[in-house]
């Protein structure tokens, strides 16, 4: 049986016009999301981080998408909730971006100045080609990818 996420067309049409109704103040209630999760008995699910800084080394953008994805079919989704992913790495990554130490530790992740500086003297600026930013940009395109696949229905 192929995993699927149990989200379709009519769901995201409902959404789509929550959505629309509650920015245009045209909505009579809160938006309210509450998601569960119901594994299945015979799945076996992967054990993903919460912060994706501490996958395990080695793991290719689309082999962490497809783990993604797996723990997302096991996701229900109730109320205004929908299907999305988080590309967690961390409260800190865009200070990886721009140069920071970025130290994986189990359970969490933490960020330190690459140089301790006087505040007049830093300068912010991002790094594109910093590994933190080509690893994220390839993971969430991995997902993306992923996603499309699904055709919501």
């Amino acid at each position: 049986m192929p995993l699927e996420i149990r989200f379709g067309r009519e769901d995201w049409d409902r959404i789509a016009a929550d959505y629309a109704a509650w920015w245009t103040h045209e909505l009579d209630r809160p938006l309210v999301q509450v998601t569960g999760v119901a594994y299945e008995p015979d799945v076996d699910y992967p054990a993903v981080p919460h912060f994706l800084t501490n996958a395990e080394s080695g793991i290719t953008a689309a082999e962490l998408a497809d783990q993604l994805w797996t723990l997302m079919t096991a996701r229900r989704f109730y109320g205004d909730a929908f299907p999305h992913l988080f590309v967690n790495y961390g409260p800190g990554i865009a200070a990886g971006f721009m140069g920071a130490q970025v130290h994986s530790v189990p359970e969490t992740v933490w960020f330190e100045p690459a140089q301790e500086l006087p505040i007049d003297q830093i300068s912010l600026r991002v790094d594109w080609t910093n590994g933190w930013w080509e690893r994220v940009t390839e993971v969430t395109r991995a997902l993306v990818e992923r996603m499309r696949r699904w055709d919501g229905e």
